[in-house]
């Protein structure tokens, strides 16, 4: 059995014009027109990440945020990445696999480390309640990440 080849891309590489720019929780399928376009050509599908680090509002944690300002933000992000992921599908054929994955923890044990995975899970029941046709979801589970060597959010115990 022959597989088609895909390409991975993460939302961060998002493709604006000229003179236009949008924060991530303001992305559409437009501004991935090229890369399915490049797809099409190539005869590829197209895997999708959400994009929560390199952010100024990642510093304090993304989905398990206590600040509900910051998680409503990425909780509108995986949204409308998975509306793009959608976007792909219907585009080239293909199922789209998301990989939904947050890079929330600490360097040291908190106090508390049950109330951020309860709004971790709070924001995936907000971003999963809506099925949409051609998308695959995958939550990747860290064992830690740089600067959060001791707590994860989203590790295999969440």
């Amino acid at each position: 059995m022959s597989r088609t080849k895909k390409l991975n891309l993460h939302a961060s590489y998002a493709v604006f014009a000229p003179g236009e720019w949008v924060n991530r929780d303001k992305l559409e399928p437009k501004h991935f027109a090229p890369w399915v376009e490049f797809c099409k050509k190539h005869g590829l599908g197209a895997d999708f990440n959400p994009t929560f680090f390199s952010h100024p509002l990642s510093e304090n944690g993304t989905l398990s945020a206590a600040d509900d300002k910051v998680r409503r933000f990425w909780i509108e992000h995986d949204l409308r990445v998975r509306e793009i992921g959608g976007y792909f599908a219907a585009r080239t054929g293909q199922p789209c696999v998301i990989n939904h994955w947050i890079p929330d923890g600490s360097k040291e044990v908190p106090v508390d480390t049950l109330a951020p995975r309860q709004r971790l899970k709070d924001s995936y029941d907000q971003i999963f309640a809506k099925d949409i046709p051609g998308v695959v979801d995958a939550v990747e589970s860290k064992v830690f990440g740089i600067g959060a060597e001791s707590y994860t959010v989203g590790s295999h115990e969440f």
